[in-house]
């Protein structure tokens, strides 16, 4: 008996402490929330907290997620969707964390990201999973820098011999520098080519340090570079850029110092409708960019666009005639989004289980058969569900397939035909290909297969840099090298629910590398609602033919 209430007690603390957890928890880049309105599951979805912060919300747009409670998103959201529902009944819940991460750099036997299993972890336990020190560790001078900058040196030596028993603790998003007895180095992390130590000597100069880490990342803030000094726990702000130009003086060199170069926050801009190259496009540093040279980012206006263009902002949305002086006056702020309708009457979207989905300029302004319209798109592959929906603004019919209907079924300009897919089993293809997309996986599959699927890539595609990203875009990418001068064996099987993104030659920032695939990704598995949302409706929405349904 006495055990059974012992058994009951420690249940009951599991639960509260976890429920306490729950209630404190503040959401971070990567998790993965589930938003449910009652009553109405067009308005309910699961949604990732990208890089920066932010979830995009249908139909509310995005919100800025990171840091908060689930309690303070359920009310905000509550409140927002009240412009779309009566009364909305919000029910807002965690579906997945994103992994907790700890990064360990130095004399170590498997230096890089280590996951933890919450939010906080042992010093011990963290070097156990990097699988031990190297001999030359320096164990007396381990440095611990927080997420927010603040340093710490811890002496691990003294409690690994016991004449310390208190065992530092360490947060998810820290980094661990272990240093080195065989060189007093100076450690360099942040927007640098290649992050690590570079050896002290007494005539190491700030130009001989960043030389030997390969120069800077192209968002690099050279103006707000943070310095440790070894003992010290905090940094100092330095301008390397002042450093360079001589507007400053110089800086005193030590051995075990620390640098860490911040990056320029990473602002997006998503641009949709009758542009190129539609998709998700990085901003510069300074935030202002006029609509003009936003939509030139997608390669400019398609001439079958509706003469209007709307900006869709986190708190209002506006919509411009399109005019030089509109497109030079206007500017976007991150986060927006820019759409710009196509004409009703020129163009049918084609989604879903057809070899080639997209949106396609008609010739005629009549209706015409389902058949000729899956033509456009090469016709249905052999993983469609067997059903077709043809959407008219807010309205959706769905037929099943046969040929009675593919002949008969009138399809209108200016509607969008769905055709549900079987997949279980796909992988995706982003980036700079012929055909982004879903692709069937099959047995055996490699990483070039895919991107040939994918119609091969473009000619601004950089094959050299293959981002894999293994089961989805929360995981940390591998690079591979897929050019014909590439390394054979990085052409290497892959898995159902794994991302392939091809970059453009240059682009090699991770940061926003992971912010598109993620943007790519939500998009590709919730196109319908986006489609249902964003495709203005037509005067064709009321008089779709219903025959064999």
């Amino acid at each position: 008996m006495r055990k059974l209430k012992f058994a009951i007690v420690f249940i009951v603390l599991i639960l509260l402490s976890l429920m306490v957890f729950a209630g404190a928890y503040q959401l971070r880049p990567g998790d993965v929330i589930s938003v449910n309105v009652y009553g109405h599951p067009e308005l309910s979805g699961q949604y990732t907290v990208g890089p920066d912060g932010y979830a995009q919300i249908i139909p509310i747009g995005d919100l800025d997620v990171g840091g908060l409670t689930i309690q303070q998103l359920t009310n905000i959201v509550s409140s927002k969707m009240s412009a779309f529902v009566s009364q909305p009944q919000v029910t807002i819940s965690i579906q997945s964390y994103a992994p907790f991460l700890v990064y360990v750099l130095g004399s170590v036997k498997n230096p890089g990201a280590i996951q933890i299993k919450g939010p906080q972890a042992r010093l011990s336990d963290i070097f156990a999973l990097t699988g031990g020190f190297l001999d030359d560790a320096n164990l007396r001078n381990i440095n611990i820098i927080t997420a927010t900058g603040a340093s710490t040196t811890v002496n691990f030596y003294d409690f690994m011999t016991g004449k310390s028993f208190v065992e530092p603790m360490v947060d998810a998003g820290d980094t661990i520098i272990v240093p080195s007895l065989k060189q007093d180095g100076i450690f360099v992390m942040g927007g640098v080519t290649n992050p690590g130590f570079v050896q002290y000597t007494p005539n190491t100069s700030i130009l001989d340090i960043f030389k030997n880490i390969g120069g800077f990342d192209q968002n690099a803030d050279l103006r707000n570079a943070i310095v440790f000094y070894r003992g010290s726990k905090t940094g100092q702000i330095v301008n390397l850029s002042g450093i360079y130009n001589g507007e400053v003086p110089n800086l005193k060199i030590e051995p075990g110092m620390v640098f860490l170069i911040p990056v320029f926050s990473m602002q997006y801009v998503t641009i949709l409708g009758a542009v190129k190259n539609p998709g998700t496009y990085n901003l510069p540093p300074s935030n202002s960019e006029s609509l003009a040279e936003a939509l030139g980012l997608a390669g400019g206006l398609l001439n079958w666009n509706e003469g209007k263009v709307s900006v869709i902002s986190q708190s209002q949305s506006a919509t411009y005639d399109i005019s030089p002086n509109i497109l030079a006056s206007v500017n976007v702020k991150p986060g927006d989004v820019i759409y710009v309708p196509k004409v009703p009457n020129d163009y049918v979207t084609i989604i879903g289980a057809v070899k080639t989905p997209g949106t396609y300029e008609l010739t005629s302004s009549t209706p015409q058969p389902l058949t000729k319209i899956l033509g456009l798109a090469g016709g249905l592959v052999d993983w469609n569900l067997g059903q077709i929906q043809i959407i008219s603004g807010t309205q959706t019919n769905t037929y099943q397939v046969s040929p009675q209907i593919l002949a008969t079924l009138n399809v209108y300009p200016g509607q969008v035909i769905y055709v549900p897919t079987t997949l279980s089993m796909k992988v995706y293809v982003f980036g700079q290909v012929a055909n982004p997309g879903v692709y069937q996986f099959t047995s055996d599959m490699k990483a070039l297969e895919a991107v040939l699927m994918a119609g091969g890539p473009t000619a601004s595609g950089d094959m050299s840099r293959v981002y894999l990203f293994k089961g989805g875009p929360n995981n940390y990418p591998q690079v591979l090298d897929l050019s014909k001068d590439g390394i054979p064996t990085n052409n290497i099987l892959i898995s159902p629910g794994d991302i392939l993104y091809v970059p453009q030659s240059g682009l090699y920032n991770l940061m926003q590398i992971v912010s598109n695939v993620t943007s790519l990704f939500n998009l590709a598995d919730s196109g319908i609602y986006l489609w249902k949302n964003l495709v203005p409706t037509t005067p064709y929405s009321t008089s779709v033919t219903v025959q064999g349904k």
